[in-house]
């Protein structure tokens, strides 16, 4: 899971900006990511963007809690 590639969207220095493709390995407090359908995610995130017109996601968290359904989220 650590070597899974993850767009981040840099925030310093000359490429501020421009995204980037980092491991889950190199993800620090803070980052800022792109995430796509059905991605997993390996850190607690908070999201701030859904193409979803509703502004809602799916989201599962049967590798946090053992449920196995998927919650709606809004925001």
């Amino acid at each position: 899971m650590n070597s899974e590639l993850y767009e981040r969207i840099v925030l310093h220095g000359g490429k501020r900006g421009c995204k980037e493709y980092v491991p889950a390995s190199s993800l620090r407090v803070g980052d800022i990511l792109i995430l796509k359908r059905s991605q997993r995610v390996p850190a607690d995130l908070l999201l701030l963007h859904a193409n979803d017109p509703t502004g809602s996601v799916f989201v599962a968290t049967d590798q946090l809690d053992g449920e196995t359904n998927w919650k709606v989220r809004y925001f």
